[in-house]
């Protein structure tokens, strides 16, 4: 069992956590993981930080697009599925006037 799963569990049963205080924190936690992964794309790979992170919002844009239907899956990962979205959608928004400014990497990637 993850992170989450046990906090949820404790939530449900009205212990520590509130169903919406573990959402906020899954959030925070995917977008989180949003910007490690393009500081881990300029610490290894030496790509200029601007490039990653228009690379990045590429992914995040996919995951928005392109994402499996809610239905699918345990209950869990449907729920986590809408903090994956908000944390994409922040994301992007966080970074839209890097996207303005620079133009778009290879849709490929």
């Amino acid at each position: 069992m993850g992170y989450f799963e046990f906090h949820a569990i404790d939530a449900d049963q009205s212990q520590d956590f509130t169903a919406k205080e573990i959402s906020r924190a899954a959030v925070a936690q995917y977008v989180c993981g949003w910007w490690q992964s393009a500081m881990d794309q300029v610490n290894t790979g030496g790509a200029a930080p601007a490039y990653v992170i228009m690379r990045t919002r590429v992914r995040a844009e996919r995951l928005l697009i392109g994402q499996e239907p809610a239905y699918r899956g345990e209950l869990f990962a449907q729920a986590m599925a809408q903090p994956r979205r908000q944390a994409a959608q922040r994301f992007l928004a966080v970074t839209q006037m890097l996207a303005d400014a620079f133009p778009t990497p290879e849709r490929s990637r």
